[in-house]
């Protein structure tokens, strides 16, 4: 009497198939519990309250309006950002010294 042993190949491609079965069924119960379900379908009366606006555009024709004067540029020089951006806060800057040479004797 012959003992046969399935090879662990087999045995891996099994498991992966099983697993594979099992999560495809679990795909296919979850797209027939959202795409198949009904739902309670209640019918809530359309409300469209839309407010009365009323603009008054003659306040452009007013004196006080145009009396208004319009702001100049700020035309200041501004010095945005950091030298080095990537140099931490804490880190103090590191200047360039020049090099001095020292006469030789």
């Amino acid at each position: 009497m012959a003992v046969v042993f399935a090879s662990p190949k087999q045995r891996v491609k099994i498991f992966f198939l099983g697993t594979l079965l099992i999560f495809l069924l679990f795909l296919v119960a979850i797209y027939a519990v959202v795409f198949f379900s009904k739902f309670a379908t209640t019918s809530l009366p359309v409300v469209d309250i839309k407010p009365k606006i009323n603009i008054d555009m003659s306040i452009f024709n007013s004196e006080k309006f145009k009396k208004l004067q319009a702001f100049a540029k700020f035309d200041a020089e501004i010095q945005t950002g950091r030298d080095n951006p990537f140099t931490p806060y804490y880190q103090t800057p590191v200047v360039a010294q020049p090099l001095i040479k020292t006469p030789s004797k």
